[in-house]
């Protein structure tokens, strides 16, 4: 187990670019983050300016050009793809724009098929997603369809999803995206309330303003530079 004096996230000159044809796009320019367990971090943004790629450097869907990521206690550079692989399924919980969840199985299923996949026994991961379930207010539904419950309700589920597997850290990328004014409250509310609740970490990137200061930091990322929110 690690040591809670751990940070959930320390990351120092982290450098990422991308080249395409002639032009090289230098997405995140020496970036400096931190983030204590327990704590809840908000990072802004214009479309663009490369939040969901230091997302994905965090998640360990992408790998750094240059510089040190040390997440949950994994130091990311030095991972394999096996290793990252392990790192997703079972320290991270992501929640994205889109709720992706599997349309051809019920609410219930897609909250616990995660748990089971990594090994969890099915009837205790059923139990634990039938909680997580009434959490975000949809046990009445558990037995629902994707197709058939609205796009608040299939994000509100992908929350429940994202924490089935008791990760150390929750990603999310623009998790009320796609939600008008109303869904996007209420799922910004019940995120943050889980998070706290559960005393998971988590780093979430937005380009709505009015989350800025949900969270327990918040940053700017521009020109590659991420510096606190003021």
């Amino acid at each position: 187990m690690n040591d809670q004096t751990e940070p959930a996230i320390d990351a120092k000159a982290v450098n990422k670019s991308y080249v395409s044809g002639d032009t090289h796009l230098h997405v995140l320019n020496t970036v400096d983050f931190s983030l204590s367990k327990g704590e809840s971090a908000v990072i802004l943004g214009k479309s663009g300016s490369g939040k969901s790629t230091f997302l994905h450097l965090l998640g360990g869907l992408d790998t750094v050009d240059s510089g040190s990521l040390q997440v949950a206690g994994r130091q990311l550079e030095l991972l394999k793809e096996r290793g990252l692989e392990r790192f997703r399924r079972t320290c991270i919980g992501f929640i994205f724009q889109s709720h992706y969840l599997l349309d051809d199985f019920t609410l219930l299923e897609n909250v616990y098929l995660p748990a089971v996949m990594s090994g969890f026994p099915k009837k205790e991961s059923i139990e634990s997603a039938k909680q997580l379930i009434s959490q975000v207010g949809l046990y009445d539904r558990k037995d629902h369809f994707p197709r058939r419950i609205s796009g608040g309700e299939r994000q509100r589920t992908a929350v429940a999803r994202a924490l089935i597997n008791e990760p150390e850290l929750i990603l999310a990328d623009e998790p009320t995206g796609n939600l008008d004014e109303y869904n996007s409250r209420i799922v910004e509310d019940l995120l943050f309330s889980l998070v706290e609740t559960y005393a998971r970490s988590m780093v979430l990137v937005t380009h709505d303003i009015s989350m800025r200061f949900r969270g327990t930091q918040s940053y700017e990322l521009y020109l590659g530079k991420l510096e606190p929110y003021v």
